[in-house]
C-alpha cells in the first residue's frame, strides 16, 4: 500500500490520508473477498488491483486539476470504478454508481455502506433539520472526528436549543417509529 501512496503522489499529486488508506484496505479485501464467490472483475492480485483500479481511478484528477467536479456519474461503474477510489478521495463529492449487472450493483451498495459513503453526519443532520426546528432546536456545527483504524466518518453534531419543546413531545413509546418527524 505504501508503494500505491507513493504512486498516488507522484503522478497525480493525490495526498493520501491515514483514513483514505483505510478506506482503501477495507475497500480491497472485500473485493477480493466478494471475487471469490462472484466473477466482478477479473483483477484478482492486490498489486494488480492497487495499480490496475485504484490508481487507474485516480488518474481521473488529471482531468479537473484542482477543482474536482462536486457530482459525479459513473456508469458502467463495475465493480465501483473509478467511481468508489474518487468517493474516497474527495467524500464531498455526490457520486452515483450506473450499473446494469446485479452481482456488481450488490457489491457497490456493500461496499458504499461498509466504508460509509453514503453520506454519513452532514447527509443525517441535513435531513434532520425540519425535526430539530419543530423541537426548538437549530444545527450550530458539524465536528468531524477521525478515529485512527475507522475508515468511516463520524460526527459531534450540535445542536443550539432556540425555542421551547412543544407540549406534545416527548411522544409516547413506540410512536416515533411509527409517525417519524
Amino acid at each position: 500500500m505504501e508503494q500505491l501512496v507513493r504512486d498516488a503522489q507522484q503522478l497525480f499529486n493525490v495526498h493520501l490520508t491515514g483514513r483514505q488508506v483505510m478506506a482503501l484496505i477495507n475497500y480491497e479485501r472485500e473485493l477480493l473477498d466478494w471475487n471469490r464467490k462472484f466473477n466482478l472483475t477479473a483483477i484478482r492480485d492486490k498489486e494488480a488491483i492497487r495499480t490496475k483500479h485504484f490508481l487507474d481511478s485516480f488518474s481521473c484528477v488529471l482531468a479537473w486539476k484542482a477543482n474536482p467536479p462536486q457530482h459525479l456519474v459513473d456508469v458502467g461503474t463495475g465493480a465501483g470504478f473509478p467511481g468508489i477510489p474518487l468517493k474516497i478521495l474527495y467524500p464531498n463529492m455526490k457520486l452515483t454508481l450506473v450499473e446494469s449487472v446485479g452481482k456488481k450493483a450488490m457489491f457497490c451498495h456493500h461496499i458504499v455502506r461498509v466504508l460509509g459513503l453514503e453520506g454519513g453526519g452532514p447527509a443525517e443532520a441535513q435531513s434532520a433539520e425540519t425535526a430539530m426546528k419543530l423541537l426548538g432546536g437549530k444545527l450550530k456545527q458539524l465536528i468531524p472526528v477521525h478515529l485512527p483504524g475507522v475508515a468511516d466518518d463520524r460526527y459531534i453534531v450540535v445542536v443550539n436549543k432556540v425555542a421551547a419543546t412543544p407540549p406534545q413531545y416527548p411522544r409516547k413509546a413506540g410512536m416515533p417509529a411509527k409517525q417519524p418527524l
